[in-house]
């Protein structure tokens, strides 16, 4: 079972199911999606962890053409992923 399944707590439900897939950009509305909460609640704490600087918001500028700028969130490096990282290529 994944890390992010057992967390009781939706804050760190979260910001652990980023921490699991650091390399991706998701979207708010995907993230309700797999942890199981309401779309509203999910987009106020995303939005919450990028306030605390522990998600990267980034505006896609594909979708900027289009007139619907989108919103995504991954979470933020941190020099603890490329120790990880160095030791997984070891």
């Amino acid at each position: 079972m994944r890390a992010w399944k057992r967390e009781a707590d939706p804050v760190a439900r979260i910001f652990k199911y980023f921490r699991e897939h650091p390399d991706k950009f998701l979207t708010e509305d995907h993230v309700a999606a797999q942890v199981g909460l309401g779309k509203r609640r999910t987009r106020k704490l995303v939005h919450e962890l990028a306030q605390a600087g522990k998600l990267e918001r980034v505006e896609t500028v594909s979708s900027r053409a289009w007139g619907r700028p989108k919103l995504m969130f991954r979470a933020t490096r941190s020099s603890w992923d490329h120790i990880r990282q160095a030791e997984i290529q070891a």
